[in-house]
């Protein structure tokens, strides 16, 4: 596809190729273990080995596979009433996902109307998903909050904003770039000078924040869960930019030129290629790299913020050091962040920690109505 003309500004953009093959037994083994983390485990086994080995086998290591037949096995397991997936609850899950059921033994074991049978398929997948969500600590990143019920009955025809991301019909690389970062900056309370030739990175470090300038995804920013600038692109080779203010749950909202526009969500990957750059507010005495056995400011507010998401006592002011043990920790809430889990303290870990208990600065997703 990519290899397609119309597509070759995309093209142009992928910096490395690689083919994805199966995983081997002990990727499998991993990516299993590493999904139910990121989900909110952080104890015990959900699988046992002899699943794993038989997961392996009856996929391949095809990722995609993977997905289906855990998922169709955590549910079985839940209604044996069983606290694991054992190998005959993930054979059994299997033949029911490949669809190669005896048809004889499936009348004998399902005797119930085939309605009654859709009714308890639904109310245990209800059940599962409350009762999980309980046992388990809830993830810490910020995605699109999910559509209830209620929300579905109350507004039945969702209708996406007609508007688009194109670029303004006068609008130059130039002054859509100044637009969108002064949108950005006014989004944090700063007025700067638009004839100020100085970067908006260092505009920014002179008004006490951070900058980040990244590559990722609309997953990323709902991550980071702070306004950006979005370089997109026109389809004629053209780069200008978009200031992403919000997110709701069908819609995104920007500051595009002298103009406000609410979109589609999925309008944004017509037009963006995935550069963005956001602004963050650092703890007290940040720097880029914390040595083995640091202590001081920055290392208490780390400490302080990992005790409020481990629901333990902060240490007292200067008594925690940058160890293993800290490392440990962090690499823990990475992981319940979707984060890479390097135990690295940098820009993207600290922004997460702040969102964690108190977002310093504007959001782009809004906490308080998600709840």
């Amino acid at each position: 596809m990519l290899a397609q003309p119309q597509l070759r500004q995309l093209s142009q953009r992928v910096t490395a190729r690689y083919h994805l093959g199966p995983l081997s037994q002990d990727e499998t083994c991993a990516y299993v273990n590493h999904r139910l983390s990121i989900a909110g485990l952080v104890r015990g086994h959900l699988f046992s080995n002899g699943a794993l080995k038989h997961l392996f086998r009856l996929t391949g290591g095809i990722p995609r596979l993977i997905n289906v037949i855990c998922d169709r096995a955590l549910l079985g397991a839940y209604v044996q009433g069983k606290d694991q997936v054992d190998s005959k609850t993930l054979i059994t899950a299997n033949r029911e996902v490949s669809g190669k059921q005896n048809r004889l033994g499936m009348k004998k074991r399902w005797v119930l109307p085939g309605l009654l049978a859709f009714f308890i398929l639904f109310l245990s997948a209800v059940v599962t998903a409350s009762f999980y969500n309980q046992r388990l600590q809830p993830t810490l990143s910020f995605p699109l909050r999910a559509i209830s019920q209620e929300q579905v009955k109350a507004n039945p025809i969702q209708k996406p904003p007609s508007s688009t991301l194109g670029k303004p019909a006068d609008g130059t690389p130039s002054g859509t770039r100044v637009s969108a970062y002064q949108a950005l900056f006014s989004q944090w309370g700063i007025l700067v000078n638009p004839q100020d030739r100085r970067t908006s990175c260092e505009q920014a470090l002179e008004k006490g924040l951070q900058c980040l300038s990244e590559q990722g995804s609309l997953d990323d920013l709902q991550r980071l869960n702070k306004p950006a600038v979005l370089t997109l692109g026109d389809g004629k080779g053209e780069e200008y930019f978009a200031a992403l203010l919000s997110l709701q749950d069908y819609s995104a909202t920007f500051a595009i030129g002298h103009e406000t526009r609410k979109v589609d969500i999925k309008e944004i990957a017509s037009w963006w290629f995935g550069e963005y750059t956001l602004f963050w507010k650092a703890p007290p005495d940040y720097h880029k790299n914390l040595d083995q056995g640091s202590r001081g400011p920055l290392v208490t507010w780390i400490d302080r913020q990992l005790s409020i998401v481990q629901r333990r006592a902060a240490n007292p002011d200067q008594k925690r050091s940058y160890d293993e043990t800290m490392k440990k920790e962090i690499r823990a809430f990475q992981m319940t962040a979707g984060l890479v889990p390097d135990g690295i303290v940098g820009p993207r870990t600290i922004i997460c920690l702040a969102n964690a208990t108190d977002p310093r600065g504007p959001t782009l997703i809004d906490k308080k109505k998600d709840r």
